[in-house]
């Protein structure tokens, strides 16, 4: 009903437009009020400890949308019509499979962990979440946003209340419970997205179809060795910064960064719909690559004076923000402003590339940028604690933003054996 509804409402573009910028604030803000609940209740180290765990879960979440979700988007974009729906739905079943599965292994790692109960939460998330994020593909791919905020809506709304709930009824609940409010307000909007779209999919014979249908050949392979290469190295990078200085500095840095990536995130879900438009069609690279240079930049400097803003607010108002522990991760926030307003610059250029290039050039050029900023975040912690780190990550980011820039100028060189074949 909601989804009728919202779908009458969001026929013109601009009310598409507007609902799709609500469904990336509700999308972002889930996340967002996790991270600033336990920042709020959980010490620097726990704050910390929390953060690899988080850089965990997005690792092996962001292959399932590389693999799955940018794959089928690419797929659908040279397809008819009324082969959509038979695509998308193999695209739903194969992402909660694989996501069970992820979810098990992080079950297993919960039996050794100190924070088990934290580790199982995130784990049984996947499921969910990777098929929310397939749906959420769909949705944004396909101009239909009222489908992505009904979901990412109900699960922010679940969410809050679930929050506020507790605060007034739990005053002493430790981070844990914000986490289990997370995973189940996720669950809650799945039930009703599922149910809503009952209708469209007939999960049944997709879920014949895939254990029939072998993946489908195409672009998936390079998407997901891009994200490993992009996630693996820089992620890694990470995680190793954290073993040098310790989980307490280490949730400082990491808090400073969620600060200032807050645009970001609004920011991020929209390289669906980008995704999408670099994919249609052939020619016209020159255009779209102009495109995607002038929409890197403005998006660079918003994310550039957003964080500055950030940087420089009262200590009282980020206080209130972002708990006690704004006061130590303050120090690192200018230095992560740039870090930030490089990559998201870069975005709209990798999009462009991974649509309008070869998959081998995609992956020659993850490779150099993700080993540069794995590589400059370890040395720099190395030499110099977590400034150190935060400047070598500034630099790889401007290194690896000229690499995207000059990339999306060359000749073009998609080779036609990476474009993705039809599924049966």
């Amino acid at each position: 009903m909601a989804i009728r509804a919202l779908g009458r409402l969001g026929r013109g573009r601009s009310r598409r437009a507007v609902i799709a910028i609500l469904d990336q604030v509700a999308s972002s803000s889930s996340n967002l009020v996790v991270l600033l609940s336990v920042a709020h209740t959980g010490t620097s180290s726990e704050f910390g400890q929390f953060s690899i765990l988080v850089i965990v879960h997005g690792v092996v979440l962001g292959c399932v949308r590389a693999g799955i979700g940018e794959s089928t988007v690419l797929l659908a974009a040279s397809l008819p019509t009324y082969r959509l729906h038979q695509v998308w739905s193999q695209a739903i079943i194969r992402s909660a499979a694989v996501g069970a599965l992820l979810g098990a292994m992080f079950a297993v790692g919960a039996l050794v962990s100190s924070s088990a109960g934290i580790v199982w939460c995130v784990g049984a998330s996947l499921a969910v979440i990777c098929v929310q994020d397939t749906i959420r593909y769909f949705a944004l791919s396909q101009h239909r946003a009222e489908i992505a905020l009904v979901l990412d809506g109900t699960w922010l709304a679940v969410q809050l209340l679930a929050t506020a709930a507790v605060v007034q009824l739990v005053p002493n609940a430790g981070p844990a419970w914000y986490v289990v409010i997370w995973a189940l307000s996720a669950g809650v909007s799945l039930c009703v997205a599922l149910y809503g779209g009952r209708g469209e999919i007939d999960y049944r014979r997709a879920a014949q179809r895939v254990l029939a249908t072998p993946m489908p050949t195409g672009r998936w392979r390079a998407l997901l060795a891009d994200y490993v290469l992009l996630s693996g190295m820089s992620q890694l990078g990470l995680l190793a910064l954290g073993g040098i200085v310790g989980a307490a500095e280490f949730g400082e840095m990491r808090l400073a960064l969620v600060a200032v990536g807050v645009l970001a995130n609004v920011i991020a879900p929209l390289r669906v719909t980008a995704l999408a438009w670099f994919g249609r069609g052939t020619g016209n690279d020159q255009r779209r690559a102009w495109v995607a240079r002038g929409l890197g930049m403005v998006l660079g400097l918003l994310v550039l004076a957003f964080g500055l803003f950030i940087a420089y607010m009262p200590v009282g108002t980020g206080t209130a923000l972002f708990g006690e522990l704004w006061m130590q991760a303050r120090q690192y926030l200018v230095l992560a402003t740039f870090a930030e307003a490089l990559r998201v610059a870069a975005f709209p250029l990798v999009d462009f590339v991974k649509a309008r290039r070869s998959g081998r050039a995609l992956v020659r050029a993850r490779v150099a940028s993700s080993a540069a900023i794995g590589i400059a975040i370890v040395a720099g912690g190395a030499l110099g604690s977590v400034e150190g780190g935060l400047f070598g990550l500034v630099i790889a980011q401007g290194a690896s933003l000229g690499l995207w820039m000059s990339l999306s100028s060359g000749p073009a060189d998609r080779d036609p054996s990476c474009a993705d074949a039809p599924v049966a």
